[in-house]
């Protein structure tokens, strides 16, 4: 049969075979192999972005019916005693989640060396952790002594560890959890003291711990002796502490070891608002007073605590006082914003500093005499001054109100917020803010001593 050309087609021939050719290349448009009114994306390598299309060929996508832990925040491991095993650490952390959601809450201590390359399949199958009971948010713990490090290794002096926690959810709604790793610690025999801090709004003095800051109890209770209104705490000769108040006539002493009032320590004279004290470089006491009818800086035997001499007679609100390298004696007065110094003997030498100064409280020369250092309450700051009285600088500034402080053997000062009741830490070379050391506990503290150290 002879084949027609489309030239020799009629209207009605051509408009058919028209038609039969859009009908076929539709069908092809249509089909799974390339059309683009699929359910697939154009190119099967890119997964599909749109969530409300069914995939097949997509990322796997996360099951939302499962619970994720959040995990942990201020996770920090403290060495606080010198045992030479893992009683000696103690661990802070706070948990993001609920408790209800957690079946146990594991601490695992690996090397510091192993420390990066610690993942949460090794976490899963380890047998060597402390189990904590998950039964609330603050966790504050001091480890058992045989725990062992995820070698199987005791814990012991001279090797660093990192710590981390393995969240294990109360069943497989919830999707277990491995922490990054806490600070490295390296544990060692070293000094360790606590903080007792006068509150002079509670007429006590409250005990902190020097390592983590945790309020541990009020060391001398709620007016104790008769003390009231505490300005001062001095650890005395004997150990034993010494606590000025400006309601108390007398120089009140402690037990170191309980708090518990032995008695008055001054003798012979009866002080007038006493607050700040010192030991002279011949171990005698040193006590300033604010009162209406003594003023002065009465001077104590540092061992008797019998009277011998008022050294200063009158000042305008006397607070601290420090020796130099001379043996000569540096006031700190906070009514008429001045320091001044005087010879052994208690003779005016010079006002060393009359101007630049809102409220004296503290003062102390560095180590080597070549700087004065001078808190000032009004101001909030610390500032620094030659012996001659140049200023200097500014070292720190910011505090709501400031009176008392303390260093450590770490390069740290501890400064108190009265206005805040905290005492914050600092770097002592730079005057860096490190942290609030603690808060809390006390009412307007005004001075610290460093002590015999106490558990937590």
């Amino acid at each position: 049969m002879k084949k027609k050309n489309c030239d020799s087609m009629n209207y009605f021939e051509k408009s058919a075979l028209w038609i039969f050719c859009i009908v076929v290349l539709y069908a092809i448009g249509c089909s799974d192999d390339g059309g683009s009114n699929s359910n697939k994306p154009m190119n099967d390598s890119i997964p599909c972005s749109d969530t409300s299309m069914n995939c097949e060929d997509s990322i796997p996508v996360v099951d939302t019916a499962k619970i994720r832990l959040k995990g942990i925040t201020g996770f920090t491991i403290f060495d606080i005693n010198n045992r030479n095993n893992s009683s000696d650490i103690r661990v802070f952390f706070d948990l993001l989640d609920s408790p209800s959601l957690i079946a146990a809450v594991r601490l695992i201590f690996v090397k510091s060396l192993n420390a990066a390359s610690f993942s949460q399949s090794q976490a899963e199958t380890l047998n060597y952790y402390s189990l904590i009971l998950p039964i609330q948010n603050n966790v504050r713990k001091t480890l058992p002594a045989d725990l062992l490090d995820s070698d199987g290794d005791s814990i012991t002096n001279g090797n660093a560890y990192n710590a981390f926690i393995y969240l294990v959810g109360k069943d497989t709604s919830v999707v277990n959890k491995l922490s990054g790793p806490s600070n490295s610690l390296l544990l060692e025999n070293k000094t360790l003291q606590d903080l007792y801090v006068s509150s002079r709004g509670s007429n006590a003095v409250v005990l902190f711990d020097g390592v983590t800051g945790e309020y541990i109890r009020d060391f001398v209770t709620n007016g104790s002796g008769g003390l009231s209104i505490t300005q001062d705490v001095l650890f005395g000769h004997d150990g034993n502490l010494l606590v000025s108040g400006r309601g108390s006539p007398q120089i009140k002493k402690y037990d170191s070891n309980t708090g518990t009032f032995l008695g008055n320590f001054s003798s012979g004279y009866d002080l007038d608002e006493p607050t700040k004290m010192s030991f002279s470089p011949t171990g005698n006491l040193l006590v300033s007073q604010w009162g209406q009818n003594k003023s002065g800086v009465a001077e104590f035997d540092g061992t008797t605590g019998v009277f011998i001499r008022e050294i200063i007679p009158a000042l305008n609100l006397g607070m601290d006082h420090e020796w130099d390298a001379d043996g000569n004696l540096y006031v700190a007065s906070y009514g008429s914003l001045d320091v001044r110094k005087y010879d052994s003997s208690g003779v005016l030498l010079s006002v060393v500093i009359s101007s630049g100064l809102q409220g004296p409280v503290n003062l102390w020369f560095n180590n080597d005499f070549s700087v004065l250092n001078i808190v000032d309450w009004t101001s909030g700051s610390v500032r620094k001054y030659s012996p001659s009285g140049t200023f200097i600088s500014i070292f720190i500034s910011g505090l709501n109100t400031v009176e008392g402080f303390a260093l450590d053997n770490e390069d740290h000062i501890y400064l108190c917020e009265w206005g805040s009741n905290r005492i914050k830490q600092y770097q002592w070379s730079t005057g860096s803010f490190i942290k609030i050391f603690c808060s809390g506990h006390v009412v307007q503290p005004n001075s610290i001593a460093f002590g015999p150290n106490v558990d937590p």
